[in-house]
């Protein structure tokens, strides 16, 4: 309590008085100016994939963090600045990567929005290693840079290899802007620029520039980043989704890839001969500018992470070597993934991440065509399911385009993906709506593919030659003609008159003031370059990516982890409409007995009550007598069944169809339609009548226990060898047949598709000596047309050099100025 002068306040605040003096305790929080990079886009590269080359989601957890100790001494100590190279060897790099292309290819072109998530005004800069922190006089010589790291560096800078457009700005709280980072492929080799965004009071980031110019005719694969983390992988799945890993090829020729599965081999043996990690496609070939994925299925048996280091092998080139990473986790009650270095590795948990493209970098870039999203993410899916979608493509340019779409990868899935149209045309300032539809395989996958959508502009058709007037043809014939009787000077003045007054009208900033012409000027100016740019003839085509994500799943995960409801909701390619049993014939062919019965097991075996209730199923005192069936024909032989809790043991549908005799379908099937049934074994009467005494007479058979086998069970016991025997060579034989007939179809198959292929090829070759004979054609028809318009120009110049022309030219001239300036002192002046 703070007390008054009369209660003794005064006394209190005296020193040495014997009391606490008063206090006021003061509570403030404090902020820093925080900045995310929000979008980015590149034509012809998906998001998702821009987003993990550029290092985003590792650049904004990195502005999200709390200064680091360097920062804070930079922040605090203002007066005595660092140059910016010893601020970026204080500071993590962070790879910002423009991938790699051929020498002479063009500019890439890469743009990122810069967002003010902050409550605070911030000001950012972007700095080079050749910037300083001083301007210094021109001939002030600042020395060659101390290593060779610096010297690349300020190489690539000077050279302008690569940029940063613009180099920095303010920032009020919730804006955004636009960041160009741009690489030319004039200089062959590996460049590096290292670039700090510096938020002035706040984070400094080191983003490195990477990129890669190579020679022509090379053979390249650009992997999307040499440490891979797949997504983490319950414990005990044995039904794993099968994960991506994808490779491009930059070349313009196939690629032909071995992926060394050593690491694997010693990972199989470390884990008791388990096969924890599975490489599907270890060879394959990548198309020239395509993609190709590489297949992998984890199914973890320990709650660690897996690692290993795979090198890809390009034939008759290089070796890259990728690390991989994969998670195994207990699942816990909830089934959420544990949080774990693999947080930057999956979409979901990305900072600022968004399929849906930023209508303000959008407009910022002035792109004519844009897709209403720049990715589809399917989320669950049951296996052969069909899901499907709608993408609507927008023009708001003033020329037409072709679009041609391309799936590249996805046709190495499991699934197949289809857009419709493929092909097309969109005319000005329209819009066409895609059908994107894609069926699951039968297997589980998790992937992520992107679709490409080419966009070439339709020039114009050019115009006709217009016919030479009279009196071109009289000069071209060698004739002349007078030229007419200038008008009176009062008929030129109203002429010259009304068309002042027409100017004024078109052009009002001519009799405005000087300034308010000026600004006039500079915004008519500025409004005509962006109606230029709207519409002048693009040269260049474009491209759009489309990213695909999915995670198929099993019948049985899709119902356990969405529930039935969300099951019954796809549209399955295996629900056929319930058969009505007039409708069936009496006797149905093998094919159809197998493909219902096939149905009937699926629906009854996936369903996960049923598997849960048979896992978990355990054999109780009160369970009757089994009885399993070993061959047809002979008698079923009892079990007895466990008598104690001790010996209770869980089954599994396999053992209680093996339990109660079921075979698989394909064996019921050649037994039943190909093979007659066995003959039962003769048994003589003699046999019969033993048969009988054994169990009707206890004391006899435990008195014939220990004797000999009669000659009839002998022979009944070989007489079932030999059927089995028989039925074993026919079960081969069938096999044998089979095979072969495979193999038959296999070969017509193969070369049916050389012969199509053939075909195809003389097709195309066809068509482009078709091709080549209409450019020839065209090429004659322009060398005409220019010959005519080059005749055409020459005579319109003989006859402009004659004295008549330019006497005449002078006189309106002359007439026109003198009309001006006596209407108008200040626009003649500025005309």
């Amino acid at each position: 309590p703070i007390l008054s002068e009369a209660e003794g306040g005064a006394e209190a605040a005296l020193p040495g008085s014997g009391r606490d003096a008063p206090s006021l305790e003061v509570l403030a929080a404090g902020d820093l100016p925080l900045l995310r990079i929000s979008d980015v886009t590149c034509d012809g590269v998906g998001k998702s994939t821009l987003w993990k080359r550029m290092g985003v989601s590792a650049a904004n957890h990195w502005l999200a963090d709390v200064l680091s100790p360097n920062e804070e001494e930079m922040r605090v100590k203002v007066d005595t600045p660092k140059s910016v190279v010893a601020v970026l060897a204080s500071l993590p790099p962070h790879v910002c990567s423009f991938a790699a292309a051929t020498l002479g290819d063009p500019v890439t072109v890469m743009h990122a929005e810069l967002h003010n998530v902050g409550p605070l005004p911030l000001k950012w800069a972007a700095l080079f290693c050749t910037d300083q922190e001083v301007d210094m006089e021109t001939w002030v010589d600042l020395g060659e840079p101390p290593t060779q790291d610096d010297q690349h560096h300020q190489n690539v800078a000077e050279r302008k290899i690569m940029d940063v457009w613009p180099r920095g700005g303010e920032m009020p709280p919730g804006h955004k802007c636009m960041v160009t980072f741009t690489y030319k492929h004039d200089f062959q080799g590996e460049h590096t620029l290292p670039v700090l965004i510096d938020v002035q009071g706040g984070k400094k980031l080191n983003l490195t520039l990477v990129g890669k110019t190579l020679p022509r005719k090379e053979q390249v694969l650009e992997f999307l980043d040499t440490v891979h983390h797949f997504r983490p992988v319950p414990i005990g799945q044995s039904d794993a989704p099968v994960q991506t890993y994808e490779l491009r090829n930059i070349s313009s020729t196939n690629i032909s890839y071995i992926v060394d599965v050593t690491a694997v081999e010693t990972m199989k043996t470390a884990s008791f001969g388990f096969q924890v990690v599975e490489c599907l496609n270890p060879q394959g070939t990548v198309p020239a500018n395509g993609k190709a994925i590489i297949k992998w299925r984890i199914l973890p048996i320990e709650a660690k992470t897996y690692q290993w280091e795979s090198p890809i092998t390009i034939v008759g080139g290089s070796t890259t070597s990728v690390r991989f990473f994969a998670l195994g986790y207990h699942p816990g009650p909830d089934k959420a993934l544990p949080r774990s270095e693999f947080d930057l590795g999956l979409r979901q948990r990305w900072p600022g991440f968004s399929l849906e493209p930023s209508d303000d970098l959008e407009g910022a870039i002035g792109r004519q065509l844009t897709l209403t999203t720049t990715g589809l993410d399917l989320g669950g899916v049951p296996c052969l399911s069909i899901s499907r979608r709608l993408v609507t493509l927008t023009s708001s340019s003033h020329y037409p385009y072709t679009f041609a779409w391309n799936t590249g990868a996805a046709a190495d899935l499991e699934g197949s993906l289809r857009i419709e149209p493929t092909t097309g045309r969109v005319e000005p300032y329209a819009q066409i709506v895609f059908k994107v539809s894609y069926q699951a395989g039968a297997w589980a996958e998790l992937f992520e593919v992107e679709a490409s959508c080419s966009l070439t502009p339709v020039p114009d058709p050019p115009p006709p030659p217009t016919p030479p007037s009279g009196e071109e043809m009289l000069l071209a014939d060698g004739h002349h003609y007078e030229t007419q009787t200038v008008r009176p000077t009062k008929v030129r003045g109203v002429v010259a008159h009304a068309h002042t007054e027409s100017t004024m009208m078109r052009f009002p900033g001519l009799t405005l003031e000087p300034q308010q012409a000026t600004e006039f000027a500079t915004n008519f100016n500025m409004a005509s370059t962006v109606l230029e740019s709207k519409l002048a003839m693009p040269v260049v085509p474009t491209a759009l990516c489309l990213t695909l994500t999915a995670d198929v799943r099993s019948p049985a995960q899709f119902r356990s982890a969405f529930g039935q409801e969300a099951y019954d909701a796809h549209f399955l390619v295996f629900k056929n409409k319930q058969p009505v049993r007039e409708t069936l014939p009496p006797q149905l062919p093998p094919e159809d007995v197998q493909a219902i019965l096939t149905d009937i097991l699926l629906d009854v075996l996936q369903d996960p009550e049923i598997v849960a209730a048979c896992s978990a199923k355990r054999l109780s005192d009160s369970t009757p007598v089994l009885f399993t069936q070993l061959e047809p024909g002979m008698r079923r032989q009892p079990l007895d069944a466990p008598t104690t809790q001790e010996d209770t043991v869980p089954v599994s549908w396999q053992d209680s169809l093996r339990c109660l005799g079921v075979r698989p379908i394909s064996q019921l099937l050649s037994s039943h339609t190909t093979q007659p049934p066995p003959p039962e074994p003769q048994v003589s009467p003699a046999s019969q009548s033993g048969e009988q005494q054994v169990s009707t007479s206890p004391k006899k058979h435990a008195d014939s226990k220990g004797g000999k086998k009669s000659a009839a069970d002998v022979e009944a016991e070989e007489e079932a060898l030999r059927v089995a025997e028989e039925r074993k060579r026919a079960e081969e034989a069938e096999k044998a047949r089979l095979k072969a007939e495979k193999e038959e179809h296999d070969r017509l198959m193969a070369e049916e598709r050389r012969l199509a292929k053939i075909a195809a090829r003389e097709a195309m070759v066809e068509r482009a000596k078709a091709k080549e004979a209409q450019a020839l054609e065209r090429r004659a028809e322009l060398a005409a047309e220019r010959a005519e318009a080059a005749a055409l120009a020459a005579r319109r110049q003989a006859f402009a050099d004659t004295p008549e022309c330019l006497q005449l030219a002078e006189l309106v001239l002359e007439g026109t100025l003198f009309n001006l300036m006596k209407e108008n002192h200040s626009t003649g002046f500025l005309f």
